[in-house]
């Protein structure tokens, strides 16, 4: 992936200076003059080595680190700070040593008499005008090729966001997990009625929020946790005996949007995997927080290397997460998975802006 990210930006980049520069190499060419002495050479090769530096600094560097976090202002005054130490650089280093490579000594410039001062302003910006073409020429050119693929990242989502509802049709909707749940409501009617309607009740708020609620871009944080909340109330229905199970799921700022169903997996996984059965060696942790707009979730649990549980068909999976998070959270998250040998843990920050 990087590598092929890395071929792109090496033939933009070429592309780019053969736009902008390569025209200034032709005009030898158009004129038959092709001779190193010549102005038209000398004028054309100083040219393209300016273009040159300006598109390479421009699209690796000040381009993707200021203008496209929003640093406007900075962008445009490094810009311009860049196309003076180019310009100046060429003038003074480059300029004599093509001199060198001159047959003849140069002709000294007629001086005009008068309007002495607008010629050399007519000279300078004359001079700078091949740079601030490339320079702006390049930016708009990035402006294009970032648009362009933020258009097929958003095609990509909405394609991959209906892929992962109908996986959430097929498989979030767990056959095995339902039927266990219910199973276990029916047992509880027998020994503790009382506490049947609440946990019907859970298992039909998990359907509403599953069916209706997933279908919007984003969800209040709230939603999302009592979606865990009642999932792992039903997973504990299971056992009566105390599984060692900690959740502390209270943020400081439950009204934060996020992507729904994005936290369930690893809840899943730390079921499927953790062993909870085995009172003495089988134990779960979740805890949820949030500092500012920061969404701090970890969930750690004992590793036993057969599953737990048998389910044949799972969730969405921790490889569809990542790019869900990779596509919904550019830059604005930090996934960590540890695993030991009886252990595992996973830590995710998200930037919820």
């Amino acid at each position: 992936m990087s590598a092929t990210k890395s071929n792109t930006t090496v033939n933009n980049i070429l592309l780019q200076i053969l736009l902008f520069g390569g025209v200034w190499l032709l005009i030898p060419f158009i004129f038959n003059d092709l001779d190193i002495n010549s102005y038209n050479f000398r004028r054309g090769s100083k040219i393209l080595v300016g273009v040159t530096l300006l598109i390479i600094v421009n699209t690796k560097w000040l381009f993707p680190k200021l203008y496209i976090q929003n640093q406007i202002g900075l962008y445009i005054v490094l810009g311009i700070l860049l196309l003076m130490v180019v310009y100046l650089s060429l003038e003074t280093f480059l300029d004599p040593y093509l001199e060198t490579l001159r047959d003849k000594p140069p002709r000294r410039p007629r001086r005009g008499s008068g309007h002495n001062n607008n010629f050399n302003f007519a000279r300078l910006f004359n001079s700078l005008m091949p740079y601030l073409l490339a320079f702006v020429g390049s930016t708009l050119f990035e402006i294009s090729r970032f648009a362009n693929q933020k258009t097929k990242e958003a095609m990509l989502l909405r394609s991959e966001k209906l892929e992962t509802e109908m996986k959430f049709l097929k498989s979030q909707i767990n056959p095995h997990f339902l039927f266990n749940s219910l199973n276990n409501i029916y047992s509880l009617s027998y020994l503790k009625p009382e506490k049947t309607p609440d946990n019907l009740l859970k298992l039909s708020e998990m359907l509403r929020y599953m069916l209706y609620e997933c279908n919007e871009d984003k969800v209040p944080l709230s939603k999302e946790i009592d979606y865990l909340k009642n999932y792992i109330a039903l997973k504990l229905l299971k056992d009566s005996r105390g599984m060692k199970v900690s959740v502390n799921l209270e943020p400081q700022s439950p009204n934060l949007m996020i992507a729904p169903m994005l936290l369930i997996p690893f809840v899943e996984n730390a079921f499927k995997h953790g062993n909870i059965e085995d009172l003495e060696k089988g134990w779960i942790s979740i805890d949820l927080k949030t500092v500012d707009q920061k969404l701090i979730f970890k969930v750690s649990n004992s590793f036993a290397p057969t599953p737990s549980t048998k389910d044949e068909v799972g969730g969405i999976g921790l490889p569809n997460v990542k790019r869900q998070l990779a596509l919904l959270y550019p830059n604005n998250y930090q996934l960590d998975i540890d695993s030991k040998t009886n252990e595992y843990h996973v830590s995710l920050e998200i930037k919820l802006i």
